[in-house]
C-alpha cells in the first residue's frame, strides 16, 4: 500500500517488508499512533515501528501473512523473518545478489 521501500531506521537499520498486517488497530498503541490515523500508514512503517521498538520479538506480534528482512548495518547480521503459518516467502538470488520478500522487487541500478 503506497509505500517505498527500503526503509531505512536509524542510518542502521534497512527494512524489507512484503505482506499484510491484520491487527494494525491492535498495534496502535504499542507504536504510538492513533487508530484513527492507522488507515494512512504503510505496513511496512508499521513494522519497522514494532522493529525499533521490540527487535526481533516484534514479529511474533504481528497477526497476517508477511515476510520481513532486517539489514543490521552496524552488527553486519540479516533477520529474516515470516508469519506464524509460513505464507510469507522470502527469495534469494545469487545472480542478482539480492535478498528479498517474495512480492517485493527491487531493480539493481547502473551507471551509464
Amino acid at each position: 500500500r503506497f509505500e517505498r521501500q527500503p526503509l531505512l531506521l536509524g542510518n542502521r537499520f534497512v527494512i524489507l517488508f512484503d505482506g499484510r498486517i491484520d491487527n494494525r488497530s491492535e498495534l496502535s498503541d504499542a507504536i504510538g499512533i492513533a487508530v484513527s490515523d492507522m488507515h494512512s500508514i504503510p505496513d511496512s512503517m508499521i513494522a519497522l515501528r514494532l522493529f525499533d521498538r521490540w527487535g526481533e520479538r516484534a514479529f511474533e506480534r504481528i497477526l497476517g501473512d508477511f515476510a520481513i528482512i532486517v539489514m543490521d548495518l552496524q552488527n553486519e547480521c540479516l533477520i529474516c523473518a515470516r508469519d506464524q503459518m509460513g505464507f510469507g516467502v522470502v527469495k534469494f538470488s545469487d545472480l542478482s545478489r539480492f535478498i528479498c520478500p517474495g512480492g517485493v522487487e527491487i531493480s539493481e541500478s547502473r551507471e551509464p
